[in-house]
C-alpha cells in the first residue's frame, strides 16, 4: 500500500463514511475501526480549515493497524 500511496496519494485518502464502505459495511470491522481511532492507532486529518470539514484517513495506516491487531492476536 505504501507504493500505491507514493504513486497516487489521492487514492490513499478516504472519508470516514468511505472507510466503512471500503471495509465492506461489516459492523464488526466498523466497530474495530472506531476503537482504533479512539485509541489513537489510526489518526485522521482534515483538509479544510472549517469546523465541519470531514476527517480523512489513510488506507495504508488503516491496513497497518489491522495487521498489528491480527499479529497481536496470534501471539
Amino acid at each position: 500500500m505504501s507504493a500505491v500511496k507514493r504513486l497516487d496519494p489521492v487514492k490513499d485518502e478516504l472519508k470516514a463514511s468511505e472507510v466503512r464502505t471500503w471495509l465492506g459495511n461489516d459492523s464488526k470491522m466498523s466497530r474495530k475501526f472506531d476503537a482504533m481511532v479512539r485509541k489513537g492507532m489510526i489518526k485522521g486529518f482534515k483538509k479544510g480549515t472549517s469546523q465541519n470539514s470531514p476527517f480523512y484517513y489513510s488506507k495504508c495506516q488503516i491496513e497497518a493497524a489491522f495487521a498489528a491487531v491480527r499479529c497481536k492476536d496470534l501471539l
